[in-house]
């Protein structure tokens, strides 16, 4: 019963990513890749794993990590 007042926030959540993805295309792994990310030398260690670590778990919660079924 819980999960069902979350349902139409995931949906458009993963809408949102999937979007994002789109966008990026063929450059989503370079732009979610942490080595990468630290190299350019632009941010720090900390904002590199946060940012990465979200985009992770959105992508196992959008996809098949998610089973919008109690």
């Amino acid at each position: 019963m819980a999960i069902s007042r979350f349902e139409p926030k995931i949906l458009y959540i993963s809408s949102a990513r999937q979007q994002f993805v789109q966008t990026l295309g063929q450059s989503y792994d370079t732009c979610t890749d942490r080595y990468y990310l630290i190299s350019l030398g632009n941010t720090d260690w900390w904002n590199v794993m946060v940012y990465t670590h979200l985009m992770k778990h959105l992508e196992l919660i959008c996809s098949t990590g998610f089973d919008g079924n109690p």
